[in-house]
């Protein structure tokens, strides 16, 4: 009879906040319906998620020499989105969008909350290194094709953010990194039940976000007229689930 393969931290990171993962999805696929309708209100949510993952790049450069997460602040400078997602807000807001738009208010209580626990307690970073890049690798193809068929956009502008890689053995390589990288970790029993509850507040906070967006009479008709919720819905939902398998594929590789 095999040993049984025990789960390594990353497994728990995906089945412990399954349940969580799942409602998150609801809630961001709808909203994320609702703001694909115009590209103002899309560019406004863009800008939201770009300013939380500037927050955990700053907060993590500040953290290379951590005796922990230096690592985790090492590889995460390959798969750095700030830079993408300003060129793709200019895209969608113009080039001074940097002096004018301000983070939502739930976005500024996100960042306050990276910016909190990396003062006092930087492990739990690896929640939202977990939680944003993993999706992004995972399903950022995915997500690329539904904002670029919605929204009629014809090349790569505006999409920057969304692709890590052109070739996909990439993406899956970098993810396999990264989660190799948390596994490896020297983390205490401790330490990980509060990254596992500060990734079930990852969740609340990007609902928070997407809760944010209210549609306007013109985006709730097209909403009616495309049936763009059931498009979003299932596309991203698949692609959170290749997202969520990185794990599993690394499992495998790591355990062949």
């Amino acid at each position: 009879m095999q040993d049984q393969v025990q789960n390594t931290f990353c497994d728990d990171l995906k089945q412990k906040t399954k349940t969580n993962h799942e409602e998150s999805d609801r809630i961001v696929n709808w909203k994320l319906a609702v703001a694909l309708t115009d590209m103002t209100l899309y560019g406004g949510v863009l800008a939201d998620f770009y300013y939380v993952f500037k927050t955990i790049e700053d907060c993590l450069g500040q953290l290379v020499q951590h005796p922990v997460i230096c690592p985790l602040a090492k590889v995460i400078v390959d798969l750095h989105r700030a830079e993408a997602f300003e060129k793709d807000l200019s895209f969608f807001l113009g080039p001074n969008w940097m002096g004018r738009v301000e983070p939502s208010l739930p976005a500024k209580e996100y960042c306050d909350r990276i910016l909190a626990i990396s003062e006092n307690s930087p492990v739990l970073l690896i929640a939202y290194v977990h939680s944003m890049y993993l999706a992004i690798l995972g399903g950022g193809k995915a997500l690329k094709k539904v904002i670029q068929k919605t929204l009629g956009l014809v090349g790569n502008e505006g999409l920057a953010a969304y692709e890590v890689s052109d070739s996909e053995e990439t993406c899956l390589r970098l993810g396999n990194e990264l989660i190799d990288c948390i596994n490896h970790l020297p983390l205490n029993a401790e330490e990980k039940e509060r990254i596992l509850d500060e990734k079930r507040r990852v969740f609340v906070m990007n609902n928070a976000i997407a809760n944010n967006v209210k549609p306007t009479a013109k985006s709730f008709f097209r909403i009616i007229k495309i049936g763009l919720v059931i498009l979003t819905a299932f596309s991203i939902i698949g692609a959170a689930i290749y997202a969520y398998n990185l794990c599993d594929l690394s499992l495998e590789k790591n355990h062949g």
